[in-house]
């Protein structure tokens, strides 16, 4: 006779808040600084090279605009 024992504990702290960062290039564009990104209800605008960070979103389903 064997014996399980599944506890109701979940074993992975789900993320209160999540950062998402990326490169924009090549998108028929010169220059890439200064794009505005939008993440829902969060923006962010890229960096000389392009790049680009979201800080402190909530996990979720989001379009990038």
């Amino acid at each position: 006779m064997r014996y399980t024992w599944r506890p109701d504990i979940p074993v992975q702290k789900v993320a209160e808040y999540v950062s998402l960062s990326g490169n924009i290039h090549h998108l028929g564009i010169k220059r890439t600084e200064g794009v505005r990104l939008m993440l829902g209800s969060y923006l962010s605008v890229t960096d000389k090279e392009g790049n680009y960070t979201f800080k402190n979103v909530t996990p979720g389903n989001y379009f990038l605009k």
